[in-house]
C-alpha cells in the first residue's frame, strides 16, 4: 500500500490540544482517529494531507531542520509506520 494513497483517505478535523482528530474512510468504512503528533509529526501529516507527495515532505523537512535528506527519510518512515 503506497503511504500517500492512505494518507489521501483522511481529512483532518480539528486540532485538540497536542492531538490530532481525523476523520478517515478505509475500506468503504468511516471512522474517526486520534492521533497524538509532535510538531514534525504535525507536519509530515498536514503536507501529506494537502496532497504533497513523501519525497516533497521530505526535501521541505531537511532544508527546514537542516538535516540530511536521507536522514529525514528514515524519520518519515519511521513516523508514518507508527501511525
Amino acid at each position: 500500500m503506497g503511504i500517500d494513497m492512505h494518507w489521501n483517505e483522511y481529512k483532518l478535523e480539528r486540532v485538540i490540544g497536542t492531538e490530532w482528530l481525523v476523520h478517515t474512510t478505509q475500506s468503504g468504512e468511516d471512522y474517526e482517529k486520534v492521533l497524538p503528533l509532535n510538531n514534525m509529526g504535525a507536519e509530515i501529516c498536514q503536507m501529506l494531507i494537502e496532497g504533497y507527495s513523501e519525497e516533497e515532505v521530505v526535501k521541505f523537512l531537511a532544508e527546514k531542520y537542516h538535516v540530511d535528506e536521507q536522514e529525514m527519510k528514515q524519520d518519515v518512515t519511521d513516523f508514518l509506520e507508527q501511525l
